[in-house]
């Protein structure tokens, strides 16, 4: 009996140092410090230099903000937010100069000294907790506004792992476009706004945009938003969606999120969105309608038409200082050819090679999108691109993509327009 109680007290001991031997293990493992422990977020200006240094305490973030040519931006609001596993900058031009930027810093990327340590903070004297911070040094270039909005060609790297962060919790929400606008406009920082569509989403849309930044404080109303909405992600007034926001602890951030949407094209039968580049300054959007209640209409600058009464169709406003977009609107359509063509009305260079496109919401509910030809029509007689007809019985388009120096549907001249042709 003796040997068996010896026996067990010699096994209790070793489980006991077993035990703190794992414990002792367990605190001496080393952690990750490129990996923040808790959340945390802050914010800074730029000095004259374009340059920021935010403390977030267990990361020193170093911003430089600068615009094309590479110069200092000073005055630009920067907030650094340590995600679970990415560092998120956002910097945006509360003068509503230029563009907000981001960019997504995965810790894993940051780099140490050779042998594994990381780069401490270089400061003369420093606090147990500074000397320990990982230093991560940003750049962003932000681009002089343009339009509205800013759709990126390509989309950013990690834009979509941010909704899936465990740090963030997605709010979702049910609505139309006009649902979006006002969530967007209650969410800008100042500055500006990301949306991001899911996959599924612009694929639906058939949209080549996934992420933009809107400038928000430039829009002065719904319309403008959805007229730039449907430009930029082929989305309409009438469209279903799901979209969320995003929050991260008491914070939200300037994110919008459209992870499904049901299409609806009830609130008009076609629609042709023209876009253009700095030069000529000022292209116009044209259609001639087939007969309606007696009478053929032109809708242009001058004539811009009516949503509820003859010809059904109209222009919603006459950008004459670049870019666009312009919107004709086919709300209901009658029997016969609509014919829609674009014009060279001011500006030096041509219209082949001012960078036109026409995105076409056609009848059926797709999306077709022309950019003027160029090939060798680079001549200044060419003040005309005739762009398509549409049937008005069937919806069918009937491509003609050709630049000439006349209209044949134009019998007058078209007046010269006020200094403002808003």
């Amino acid at each position: 009996m003796k040997i068996k109680r010896w026996l067990a007290l010699f096994a209790g001991v070793l489980l006991v140092l077993n035990l703190a031997c794992s414990s002792d293990e367990e605190e001496d493992t080393p952690t990750d410090p490129r990996y923040p422990t808790a959340r945390n977020s802050i914010s800074g200006i730029t000095d004259d230099l374009g340059e920021v240094e935010l403390n977030l305490t267990t990361h020193i973030v170093s911003v430089a903000v600068t615009d094309t040519a590479d110069d200092g931006l000073s005055d630009i609001s920067v907030t650094a937010y340590l995600l679970k596993d990415y560092l998120f900058v956002f910097a945006s031009d509360t003068c509503s100069e230029y563009y907000p930027n981001f960019t997504f810093v995965p810790y894993e990327l940051i780099q140490t000294k050779p042998g594994g340590a990381f780069f401490p903070r270089p400061a003369v004297i420093q606090s147990p907790e500074e000397s320990q911070s990982v230093e991560i040094e940003v750049v962003l270039v932000l681009y002089p506004i343009e339009q509205d909005f800013y759709p990126f060609d390509t989309d950013p790297q990690y834009m979509s792992l941010i909704f899936s962060d465990e740090w963030i919790t997605l709010h979702s929400s049910q609505g139309i476009l006009s649902d979006v606008y006002q969530l967007a406009d209650s969410i800008d920082l100042g500055g500006g706004v990301l949306i991001h569509l899911d996959d599924d989403v612009a694929d639906s849309t058939e949209s080549d945009v996934q992420t933009a930044v809107v400038a928000m404080d430039l829009i002065e109303n719904y319309n403008d938003f959805a007229s730039l909405m449907g430009w930029t992600f082929n989305i309409t007034g009438t469209d279903s969606l799901t979209f969320n926001y995003v929050s991260y602890g008491n914070l939200i951030l300037p994110v919008v999120y459209i992870n499904d949407i049901t299409i609806s094209r009830g609130d008009f039968w076609a629609q042709f969105t023209l876009t253009w580049g700095e030069h000529p300054w000022d292209l116009d959007s044209h259609l001639w309608t087939p007969e309606i209640e007696d009478s053929s209409y032109h809708i242009v600058y001058y004539a811009r038409g009516d949503t509820n009464s003859a010809p059904y169709a109209d222009l919603d406003y006459d950008d004459v200082t670049s870019y666009g977009p312009e919107h004709i609107t086919i709300h209901e359509a009658f029997p016969g050819t609509y014919t829609y063509a674009v014009y060279h009305f001011s500006g030096s260079g041509t219209i082949a090679t001012s960078e036109a496109q026409v995105h076409i919401f056609e009848p059926d509910g797709d999306v077709r999108i022309m950019s003027v030809p160029t090939g060798d029509t680079l001549v200044s007689s060419y003040w005309w691109w005739r762009v398509c007809e549409i049937d008005g019985t069937t919806g069918v388009i009937t491509v003609i993509d050709s630049l000439t120096s006349t209209s044949p549907l134009l019998s007058s001249t078209m007046p010269e327009k006020l200094p403002q042709s808003e």
